[in-house]
Protein backbone atom coordinates (compact mmCIF):
# COMPACT_ATOMS: atom_id res chain seq x y z
CA UNK A 1 0.00 0.00 0.00
CA UNK A 2 1.22 3.52 -0.67
CA UNK A 3 1.50 6.55 1.56
CA UNK A 4 -0.25 9.90 1.84
CA UNK A 5 1.80 13.09 2.16
CA UNK A 6 0.22 16.19 3.67
CA UNK A 7 1.49 19.67 2.92
CA UNK A 8 0.96 22.80 5.01
CA UNK A 9 2.02 25.72 2.80
CA UNK A 10 3.55 28.60 4.71
CA UNK A 11 5.18 31.71 3.31
CA UNK A 12 8.56 30.80 4.88
CA UNK A 13 8.23 27.17 5.92
CA UNK A 14 6.29 24.26 4.47
CA UNK A 15 5.33 21.51 6.91
CA UNK A 16 5.10 17.92 5.69
CA UNK A 17 3.57 14.90 7.37
CA UNK A 18 3.38 11.37 5.98
CA UNK A 19 1.43 8.24 6.74
CA UNK A 20 2.97 4.87 7.37
CA UNK A 21 2.64 2.44 4.43
CA UNK A 22 -0.60 1.02 5.89
CA UNK A 23 -2.03 4.55 6.21
CA UNK A 24 -2.85 4.01 9.87
CA UNK A 25 -0.64 6.66 11.46
CA UNK A 26 0.48 10.05 10.14
CA UNK A 27 3.64 11.54 11.58
CA UNK A 28 5.53 14.80 11.06
CA UNK A 29 8.00 14.18 8.25
CA UNK A 30 9.99 17.29 7.43
CA UNK A 31 9.93 21.09 7.33
CA UNK A 32 11.01 22.63 4.04
CA UNK A 33 12.18 26.23 3.80
CA UNK A 34 10.29 28.00 1.03
CA UNK A 35 12.50 29.67 -1.57
CA UNK A 36 10.44 29.40 -4.76
CA UNK A 37 7.53 27.45 -6.23
CA UNK A 38 9.93 25.64 -8.58
CA UNK A 39 12.15 24.51 -5.69
CA UNK A 40 9.14 23.45 -3.61
CA UNK A 41 7.56 21.43 -6.44
CA UNK A 42 10.93 19.73 -7.04
CA UNK A 43 11.38 18.90 -3.36
CA UNK A 44 7.84 17.53 -3.01
CA UNK A 45 8.14 15.46 -6.21
CA UNK A 46 11.40 13.94 -4.95
CA UNK A 47 9.74 13.02 -1.63
CA UNK A 48 6.71 11.57 -3.43
CA UNK A 49 8.89 9.36 -5.62
CA UNK A 50 11.27 8.28 -2.86
CA UNK A 51 8.44 7.27 -0.50
CA UNK A 52 5.83 5.72 -2.83
CA UNK A 53 3.34 8.48 -2.08
CA UNK A 54 0.03 8.02 -3.88
CA UNK A 55 -1.82 11.17 -2.79
CA UNK A 56 -0.74 14.60 -1.61
CA UNK A 57 -3.16 16.37 0.75
CA UNK A 58 -2.77 20.15 0.68
CA UNK A 59 -4.18 22.42 3.35
CA UNK A 60 -6.84 24.80 2.01
CA UNK A 61 -7.10 27.87 4.24
CA UNK A 62 -10.75 28.96 4.46
CA UNK A 63 -12.47 31.63 6.51
CA UNK A 64 -14.87 30.64 9.29
CA UNK A 65 -17.82 31.25 6.92
CA UNK A 66 -16.35 28.77 4.38
CA UNK A 67 -15.24 31.44 1.90
CA UNK A 68 -11.75 31.25 0.48
CA UNK A 69 -8.90 33.23 2.02
CA UNK A 70 -6.10 34.98 0.14
CA UNK A 71 -3.94 31.90 0.64
CA UNK A 72 -6.53 29.54 -0.87
CA UNK A 73 -5.45 30.46 -4.41
CA UNK A 74 -1.86 29.51 -3.58
CA UNK A 75 -2.97 26.07 -2.35
CA UNK A 76 -5.11 25.55 -5.45
CA UNK A 77 -2.25 26.59 -7.76
CA UNK A 78 0.18 24.26 -5.96
CA UNK A 79 -2.28 21.37 -6.30
CA UNK A 80 -2.70 22.12 -10.01
CA UNK A 81 1.08 22.09 -10.56
CA UNK A 82 1.34 18.67 -8.89
CA UNK A 83 -1.68 17.39 -10.88
CA UNK A 84 0.04 18.42 -14.13
CA UNK A 85 2.96 16.22 -13.10
CA UNK A 86 0.69 13.22 -12.56
CA UNK A 87 0.34 13.50 -8.77
CA UNK A 88 -3.11 12.95 -7.24
CA UNK A 89 -3.98 15.78 -4.84
CA UNK A 90 -6.73 16.54 -2.34
CA UNK A 91 -7.42 20.00 -0.94
CA UNK A 92 -8.27 19.78 2.78
CA UNK A 93 -10.20 22.37 4.79
CA UNK A 94 -7.73 23.44 7.47
CA UNK A 95 -9.89 25.91 9.40
CA UNK A 96 -9.56 24.20 12.76
CA UNK A 97 -6.16 22.53 12.46
CA UNK A 98 -4.27 25.39 14.16
CA UNK A 99 -6.69 25.35 17.08
CA UNK A 100 -6.31 21.58 17.41
CA UNK A 101 -2.51 21.84 17.24
CA UNK A 102 -2.49 24.54 19.93
CA UNK A 103 -4.60 22.29 22.16
CA UNK A 104 -2.07 19.48 21.64
CA UNK A 105 0.77 21.84 22.58
CA UNK A 106 -1.07 22.85 25.76
CA UNK A 107 -1.46 19.18 26.68
CA UNK A 108 2.32 18.85 26.27
CA UNK A 109 2.90 21.78 28.61
CA UNK A 110 3.80 24.27 25.86
CA UNK A 111 2.11 27.40 24.59
CA UNK A 112 1.96 28.53 20.96
CA UNK A 113 4.46 31.37 21.30
CA UNK A 114 7.06 29.27 23.14
CA UNK A 115 6.55 26.42 20.71
CA UNK A 116 6.95 28.64 17.66
CA UNK A 117 9.92 30.47 19.14
CA UNK A 118 11.77 27.41 20.38
CA UNK A 119 10.59 24.28 18.60
CA UNK A 120 10.05 23.71 14.91
CA UNK A 121 8.18 20.71 13.62
CA UNK A 122 11.40 19.06 12.45
CA UNK A 123 12.83 19.18 15.97
CA UNK A 124 9.59 17.77 17.38
CA UNK A 125 9.58 15.00 14.76
CA UNK A 126 13.18 14.13 15.65
CA UNK A 127 12.28 14.03 19.35
CA UNK A 128 9.30 11.76 18.68
CA UNK A 129 11.54 9.41 16.67
CA UNK A 130 13.65 8.91 19.83
CA UNK A 131 10.69 7.43 21.71
CA UNK A 132 10.19 3.68 22.10
CA UNK A 133 7.84 2.37 19.38
CA UNK A 134 4.72 1.96 21.56
CA UNK A 135 5.21 5.40 23.11
CA UNK A 136 5.69 6.93 19.65
CA UNK A 137 2.45 5.33 18.45
CA UNK A 138 0.53 6.56 21.50
CA UNK A 139 1.76 10.15 21.01
CA UNK A 140 0.98 10.16 17.29
CA UNK A 141 -2.47 8.63 17.70
CA UNK A 142 -3.42 10.90 20.63
CA UNK A 143 -1.99 14.26 19.57
CA UNK A 144 -1.67 14.15 15.79
CA UNK A 145 -4.62 11.91 14.92
CA UNK A 146 -6.84 13.14 17.78
CA UNK A 147 -7.86 9.73 19.13
CA UNK A 148 -9.16 9.42 22.68
CA UNK A 149 -7.37 7.26 25.25
CA UNK A 150 -9.93 4.50 24.67
CA UNK A 151 -9.59 4.67 20.87
CA UNK A 152 -5.80 4.64 21.14
CA UNK A 153 -5.94 1.64 23.48
CA UNK A 154 -8.17 -0.23 21.04
CA UNK A 155 -5.97 0.63 18.03
CA UNK A 156 -2.83 -0.59 19.82
CA UNK A 157 -4.47 -3.54 21.60
CA UNK A 158 -3.62 -2.13 25.05
CA UNK A 159 -5.75 -1.28 28.04
CA UNK A 160 -6.70 2.36 28.54
CA UNK A 161 -4.78 2.73 31.82
CA UNK A 162 -1.61 1.51 30.14
CA UNK A 163 -2.09 4.07 27.34
CA UNK A 164 -2.41 6.86 29.92
CA UNK A 165 0.82 5.80 31.65
CA UNK A 166 2.70 5.48 28.35
CA UNK A 167 1.45 8.93 27.28
CA UNK A 168 2.48 10.53 30.58
CA UNK A 169 5.98 9.04 30.43
CA UNK A 170 6.38 9.85 26.73
CA UNK A 171 5.38 13.50 27.25
CA UNK A 172 7.85 13.82 30.13
CA UNK A 173 10.54 12.28 27.91
CA UNK A 174 9.69 14.63 25.02
CA UNK A 175 9.79 17.65 27.32
CA UNK A 176 13.24 16.61 28.54
CA UNK A 177 14.52 16.09 24.97
CA UNK A 178 13.13 19.42 23.76
CA UNK A 179 14.43 21.29 26.81
CA UNK A 180 17.88 19.75 26.34
CA UNK A 181 17.90 20.66 22.62
CA UNK A 182 16.77 24.19 23.44
CA UNK A 183 19.42 24.63 26.16
CA UNK A 184 22.22 23.36 23.86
Amino acid sequence: MSRILSVDLGSKRVGLAMTDPLRMIASPYKTLHYRSDRQLIGDVLAIVRANAVETVVIGLPLHENSTESDSSARSRAFAAKLNRRGIDTVLWDERYTSRDAEESLRRCGLDRKRALDKIDSHLLAEAIKQLEETAKNVIVLRFFNGLSHAETAEALNLNEGHVRVIQYRALKHLQAILKKDHDD
